[in-house]
């Protein structure tokens, strides 16, 4: 019998403030103890009895030795699998009689009698060779598919280092985009299904995994500091170990997201983790990866430095050599699994120790992961759970998205001077001004560090009440507890933190719970197959934050000042004529709550299995929306006309084709929570000193009420063509579409004075995105020995914004003499984040900027940050035991505003002492022309990628008892790129949102990227 137990550990780091909170941990616990209990019933007592030994041989006419079938003793779940070359072994009791199967294969029952050797020949499972999709609370035959569905399995992901599942679709899918923000390890990721529909209400997609709706929101805390500037939070997709995920499947139509309402607008990715099967086995994988700078920013050294007039310091210092290094990376991932006709179990560990290439940046995760069903009463109750443990630690570095001139870490390395040395004669930090921070101290002066604990599952129950209706329930929580700490010493010579010290520590609390019940019921009538849905489901979701801030320490130990706030100081200020002691510790909470109700149904027909009818219908309560808007209805409609069985289609030429349409509308409600309301936050103002100082504290509004907010709504079309032909050979899909998303959800600055800052609203405008995409499979060469597969897919998408009243400002720009600045503007007729800026047409004879069009922004034929294009392509080769793929990614038709080069590689930069990139120097710029925004910093950011190589060979197993399958493999990540973009890395887009409106496509000394290579093996025992 196995023991299980967990301990939940809770820091409570500070007690000043209390965060009020629903009694929601019985809830959890309770869950907890069912799924744990079920796992216990998953693994049971082996039962022994007196036992022959049995072998062969299992091979197919095609391909001759079988690897991986599943060898089971009939009526016990004692089992065995073959190796890479067909061959088991297995002792069985007396008179027993042996289960053949395998994926793709029909399932064989032989006798053993008295042998002693067995071998068995299996045949091609046609029907179980169909490839099948999860669409939402179901399954379905991809063939039998009426929305636009693109499935992935594992063999099908990103291979090396991969820190979160959306890297493992990323360039597989067509009309799928993913941007990673920077290449910081765990860091932010923006995943775009047809295009950009919305602005406040988030662009990202429902991410579902084993039936668990996420939020969406953040599980850990940025940051907005003195001297450093606004930090992102970490991607809170990190938690879930890839390793353990057997599918991702992409609902891209309304047709195939309606089922989801409220939150399918932008797409719906429909995550699925690993089941155990057969016989138990052990599976265990190791990788080491190594990391180094794509591209180095270029520079002057020391000598161009003094050459081109700059101020000498007398040192020769690379910052950039400084600051990058060789990262490495280690992963460890366990698991142990099995199952049979009558459950299946899986438990899993893994281990992540991610080095970023910035020094001292990390991530690490420790996770731990279950699923199990079981059948009950003569298999007519089926029981499970799927479980997810992860804890997160990262390890940060002072990289913002909005500092000025003065720089943050990436800054600072980009201006210093190259004739300064890092180090005074004495080894303290040779740091001259704020103005100028050293990015060596900056680094070792600060601490950033993130806790994150998460867990996420459900437990399940499925009763068949008679043949074809089955009834469902699933209870499903999703809990984080997250504390980020940052410290600065008092040593550190930057802007408002020298000689005084600061510290931020915010924690974050996240508590979602669902409880879903829905029937389904299957039924054939004659030729008429009928399959019907019909469910509710309540989700919550509670929120709490706490934030505090201390100042003037009196001490530079930075893990003292973390953990002890009480040692902040106080500071003395003038008031009139009067000093006032002022607080050196400011804290701050929040809590919200909101909860989705829904009705949902579904409805599926197929006649003669030419003719396939799809009906959707969700109604959604959200309590983000007023009295008036409360409630959402969300329904779709999908035809396809399977064109191969019928008579006049040549069987010679096509064995797959036919023709999809489809129309719906979802929704969208990715708001902030309770925006309908008016909503108070409470701060509280401590001094830790006694003295004559002030405490305060109090309620302030953030919200306030809005009862005719309503539901942003996307009416999507989609019409699209499935074929096959050359037996197969040849396979793939066109898709056209048009969205159109209305009633665009916003926040409006307020005209002051005004009782609130700002309101939110509806937009009476039309955010318009059509496209098209096409995805190709075509399997070249497949024989026995050497096999060769393509997978190429492409898109084209058009972004518009239509009948928008008034005009919208973001993308704000930094750096010295840019205040105020901005790139970027909404407006009708242009699309999304349209590029808003001066022409630049050169310098004159006095080194100044020309501007043929006038000294003014404007619209530049729509330029835009949003890709035209997208497209991947993947070559897959198998000779003998040897494997190898390569892959493709390539994005075009956007441009990047490089904000780095605005701040800092201009003339003006290079006659205050600072460094600059070659080019700036002999450009006919003068030292004291204005760095205006304007097209001289926005570039093509178009981009071909080598973006994964891996090399593998399976290690041929004979006659081993101990191992069953092991496999060697290099992966090499990024290893090439192809582009005109003269920064670091055109995959970039920096957060520079104004008023809370979003950006797109600005580069702002972002985190840089790495190339990566990575050795590893994966056995099986």
């Amino acid at each position: 019998m196995m023991k299980l137990s967990i301990h939940v550990l809770r820091q409570h780091d500070l007690q000043q403030v209390r965060v009020p909170r629903a009694n929601t941990e019985p809830f959890f616990l309770k869950a907890g103890f069912l799924a744990l209990l079920l796992a216990i019933l998953m693994v049971g007592p082996a039962v022994m009895a007196q036992e022959s030994n049995v072998s062969g041989k299992v091979t197919d006419a095609k391909t001759g030795g079988i690897p991986g079938v599943t060898i089971t003793v009939k009526g016990t779940t004692k089992g065995t699998n073959t190796d890479v070359e067909g061959n088991y072994q297995i002792s069985v009791p007396g008179n027993a009689t042996l289960t053949f199967s395998a994926i793709g294969y029909e399932t064989k029952d032989v006798p053993v009698g008295n042998k002693s050797v067995v071998d068995v020949v299996l045949s091609e499972d046609i029907k179980a060779l169909e490839e099948v999709v999860v669409v939402g609370y179901g399954t379905v035959r991809k063939k039998d598919a009426t929305g636009a569905v693109s499935a992935l399995g594992s063999k099908d992901f990103q291979k090396g280092i991969v820190t979160s599942p959306e890297q493992l679709m990323q360039g597989r899918v067509a009309g799928v985009q993913i941007t990673q923000s920077s290449g910081e390890p765990g860091g932010g990721i923006n995943v775009r299904i047809r295009g950009t529909s919305s602005v406040l209400g988030g662009n990202n997609p429902l991410f579902v995994i084993d039936g668990v709706p996420l939020s969406g929101d953040n599980t850990s805390s940025g940051g907005d500091n003195q001297g450093v500037g606004r930090q992102p939070a970490k991607n809170p997709l990190n938690f879930l170990n890839p390793d353990d995920i057997a599918s991702m499947d992409i609902l891209k139509d309304a047709s195939a997201t309606a089922i989801y309402g409220s939150r399918g607008a932008n797409g719906v990715v429909l995550i699925t983790t690993k089941r155990g099967k057969g016989k138990g086995s052990l599976d265990y994988g190791y990788s080491v990866g190594f990391s180094n700078i794509t591209k180095k920013y270029d520079l002057l050294n020391a000598a161009e430095y003094k050459a081109a007039g700059g101020q000498d310091q007398g040192a020769n210092t690379d910052w950039q050599d400084e600051l990058f290094r060789t990262a490495l990376t280690h992963q460890h991932n366990l698991s142990y699994g099995g199952g049979d006709a009558s459950g299946n179990y899986r438990f899993s560990l893994g281990y992540l120790n991610q080095d970023g290439i910035v020094k001292t940046s990390n991530v690490k995760r420790y996770s731990v992961g279950f699923s199990g069903t079981k059948k009950f009463i003569g298999d007519k109750l089926t029981i499970g759970s799927n479980l997810n443990f992860a804890n997160t630690l990262d390890t940060g570095v002072p990289i913002s998205e909005n500092i000025g001139f003065e720089g943050d870490l990436m800054g600072s390395i980009l201006k210093a001077n190259p004739t300064r040395a890092v180090y005074n004669a004495d080894g303290t930090f040779n740091q001259l001004t704020t103005t100028e921070p050293n990015p060596v101290a900056f680094v070792n002066l600060s601490k950033d560090k993130s806790n994150t604990l998460r867990a996420l599952g459900n437990i399940n129950a499925e009763l068949e009440i008679f043949k074809g209706l089955k009834f469902k329930t699933v209870l499903g929580f999703d809990k984080s507890l997250s504390t980020r700490k940052q410290a600065y010493s008092r040593d550190l010579v930057v802007s408002g933190i020298q000689n005084i010290g600061r510290v931020y520590i915010r924690d974050v609390e996240a508590n979602n719970q669902l409880w879903e019940n829905y029937f389904t019921y299957d039924k054939e009538f004659g030729n008429v197959t009928l399959n019907a849905l019909l469910g509710y489901s309540y989700q919550s979701f509670e929120n709490a934050s706490k934030n505090v801030a201390g100042a003037n320490f009196r001490t530079n130990n930075l893990d003292l000042m973390v953990n002890n706030l009480g040692i902040a100081g106080t500071v003395e200020i003038k008031d009139g004529t009067a000093l006032k002691s002022v607080g050196s510790v400011v804290q701050n909470s929040s809590y919200t709550k909101d909860e989705l109700q829904s009705y949902f149904g579904r409805v599926n027909l197929g006649f003669g299995n030419k003719y396939l009818f799809t009906g959707t219908l969700r109604v959604d309560g959200s309590s983000k929306f007023g009295g008036n808007n409360k409630y959402g209805y969300f329904p779709s409609g999908a035809f396809k006309w399977k064109l191969v069985e019928e008579a006049f289609i040549p069987k010679t030429v096509f064995t797959d084709l036919a023709l999809r349409v489809g129309y719906g509308v979802t929704g969208n409600q990715a708001i902030p929570h309770n925006v309908y309301d008016r909503r108070d936050r409470y701060s509280d103002y401590v001094i830790n000193q006694a003295g004559d100082g002030i405490t305060g504290g109090g309620l302030n509004a953030v919200a306030f009420n809005n009862p005719n907010l309503k539901w942003e709504s996307t009416a999507a079309f989609n019409f699209g063509i499935d074929f096959s032909i050359l037996k197969g050979r040849l396979s793939g899909s066109v898709d056209l579409y048009d969205k159109s998303t209305k009633d665009l959800l916003f926040k409006v600055v307020a005209a002051q004075p005004a009782p609130n800052p700002f309101v939110y609203r509806n937009l009476d405008t039309d955010i318009q995105n059509r496209g098209i995409e096409l995805a190709l499979n075509a399997v070249v060469i497949d024989g026995k020995k050497f096999s060769w597969e393509v997978l190429f897919n492409a898109s084209y998408n058009k972004n518009l914004v239509k009948n928008l009243i008034g005009t919208y400002d973001t993308g704000e720009i930094n750096g010295q003499g840019l205040s105020g600045a901005f790139a970027q503007r909404l407006a009708e007729g242009q699309p999304l984040f349209a590029y808003f800026l001066r022409e630049f047409g050169g310098f004159d004879e006095n080194g100044n900027s020309l501007y043929p069009n006038g000294d003014f922004q404007q619209f530049l034929n729509g330029k835009s940050p949003l890709p035209k294009v997208n497209a991947g392509l993947t070559n897959n080769f198998k000779y003998g035991n040897f494997d190898l793929g390569i892959f493709f990614n390539g994005v075009f038709g956007n441009y990047i505003y490089s904000n780095t080069a605005n701040a800092f590689f201009t003339q003006g930069s290079f006659a205050n002492g600072r460094n600059v990139t070659k080019d700036v120097i002999g450009n006919g710029e003068g030292a004291l022309n204005a760095p205006d925004v304007s097209t001289r910093f926005l570039q093509k950011g178009d981009f071909v990628r080598l973006q994964n190589l891996t090399l593998g060979y399976r290690i041929p197993m004979k006659a081993n008892k101990v191992l069953n399958n092991a496999r060697l493999f290099v992966t090499g990540q990024n290893l090439l790129t192809f582009t005109k973009y003269d920064g670091q890395d055109p995959e970039v887009s920096t957060n520079k949102s104004l008023n809370d409106i979003p950006s797109f496509g600005i580069d702002y000394t972002a985190y840089p990227r790495a190339r990566t290579w990575t050795i590893g093996v994966n056995v099986t025992f």
